[in-house]
């Protein structure tokens, strides 16, 4: 899982999980001698196999409904209650996917993959802290878990302890070494600190791998930037970005560092992050953590590298 990177979910015509339930239910009075909803397992478990066959054909809306019929007359079925969480995190409900993992965990409180699946809502809904908790409690079910591990950083991440999220990828990785999303994962905190070589060292020999993705390479090329590596960081940008994005990074590259040149210390501790929420947060954290000194630099957000793949685009910069 690589939470930082992964693709923006696709928007859904319908917007909220008000409008995709209500639509579905509309379709279950009509289809439901179809479906043989009786009370009872038996019941639920109809309708949740039509709601499977509407997913598998594309009508997410109406599933919707049918899972979550399939939950007023079954409110134990895991069945139902995952296939609703799914369909709603994919099409940006995250208030109402994290309601039913929520409740999945509670039912299963000791499914470490369920805990993880939350944090991964979480974690989109801005809540680090909360799904810091949520991977914690995965690895207290599954310590070798290295998919939690890798939630674990992200959320440490989020959080500006990036010396304990760095040593949870390391952890990641020592479960799979191959994992080429945690990889990304750890070089963007190398380059969050400001360690662009061994980000660089880390990601370099990848970028031709077969499972490589477009958020990996754009960690390259911001590594390759940050470090003064502007053709290298063009050569590998333009891999994926147009050539627009490529000239507004190479730019902010150039301004980031000159910033960095003047403040070293206080950059040092600043970070980029998939929301402006986020970021506004860590501004927060840091006018509180600086020093008098630095009583007349101004802490704010600003856009920072246009990618895909979803990398942070949100930075926290002083002037």
């Amino acid at each position: 899982m690589a939470l930082l990177f992964t693709p923006p979910v696709k928007a859904f015509p319908m917007t909220s999980k008000k409008t995709i339930v209500s639509q579905g239910l509309a379709a279950v009075s009509l289809l439901a001698l179809l479906a043989g909803c009786g009370g009872g397992n038996g019941g639920a478990g109809n309708l949740v196999e039509t709601g499977n066959q509407l997913h598998a054909r594309g009508d997410d809306s109406n599933a919707a409904g049918y899972y979550q019929k399939a939950l007023q007359t079954d409110p134990n079925d895991m069945d139902a209650r995952l296939s609703l969480a799914k369909i709603l995190e994919a099409h940006g409900d995250m208030t109402g996917a994290a309601a039913q993992y929520r409740e999945a965990t509670h039912q299963q409180p000791d499914n470490g993959e369920l805990h993880r699946d939350y944090g991964r809502v979480l974690i989109k809904m801005n809540q680090a802290f909360e799904a810091k908790a949520q991977y914690e409690q995965a690895l207290a079910i599954d310590s070798s878990d290295g998919k939690a591990m890798n939630g674990l950083g992200i959320a440490l991440d989020y959080l500006g302890n990036h010396t304990a999220a760095q040593k949870s990828y390391r952890d990641a990785l020592d479960e799979n070494s191959d994992d080429l999303n945690v990889m990304s994962n750890l070089a963007h905190s190398y380059v969050m600190v400001g360690d662009y070589d061994r980000a660089i060292k880390l990601l370099e020999p990848h970028i031709k791998d077969k499972g490589a993705t477009p958020a990996l390479r754009q960690n390259l090329a911001e590594a390759y930037g940050m470090a003064g590596m502007d053709a290298d960081a063009e050569r590998v940008g333009r891999i994926d970005l147009t050539p627009e994005q490529v000239k507004h990074n190479l730019a902010y590259y150039k301004t980031r560092r000159a910033q960095l040149s003047v403040a070293p210390k206080l950059y040092a501790d600043l970070g980029s992050f998939p929301t402006e929420a986020m970021a506004e947060n860590r501004v927060q954290q840091l006018k509180a953590m600086m020093p008098k000194e630095s009583a007349g630099v101004v802490i704010k957000t600003a856009a920072g590298v246009a990618s895909i793949g979803g990398t942070p685009s949100f930075n926290v910069t002083a002037a």
